[in-house]
């Protein structure tokens, strides 16, 4: 496997675990996080997002999104992006039960960041779906913030 080397590549390399997940079970996920070492964190950050912004309701696209939850949960990359631009990239397509996006929401940006922008992406408009994603973010987030 190689190292990506930008965002686009990260997000493809997940893609096609997501694709082989069920020939190679968990050991393509385990070689990607095994090279992701070698890259920065904003790469990673970039690429977790744009696996997030994919649209689909497949099981392969939940995969992919687990994929990514799971990497953000090993690495805990760090970002310079806001957290209002990363959570209303991600809340279109977001799935609910991938639980890895809100709490590494917490632990890259903290509780007091994470309630100002919830509190502003609640006051914006967001369409039904992506409030539906922000009640559940929150839910998931209940203890934390």
């Amino acid at each position: 496997m190689k190292i990506p080397e930008n965002s686009a590549e990260l997000k493809d390399a997940i893609v096609i675990s997501a694709t082989l997940y069920p020939t190679l079970s968990k050991l393509r996920e385990r070689q990607l996080l095994f090279v992701l070492r070698a890259v920065p964190d904003e790469i990673v950050v970039e690429g977790i997002i744009q696996v997030f912004e994919l649209g689909s309701d497949t099981e392969v696209s939940f995969i992919q999104q687990e994929i990514a939850g799971n990497i953000l949960s090993a690495r805990k990359p760090a970002t310079i992006q806001s957290v209002s631009s990363v959570v209303k990239r991600c809340l279109n397509n977001w799935n609910k039960s991938i639980e890895q996006l809100p709490l590494w929401l917490v632990s890259a940006f903290g509780s007091s960041e994470i309630k100002a922008a919830f509190g502003a992406l609640e006051k914006s408009n967001l369409t039904q779906v992506e409030r539906e994603n922000l009640v559940t973010m929150k839910w998931w987030l209940a203890a934390k913030i």
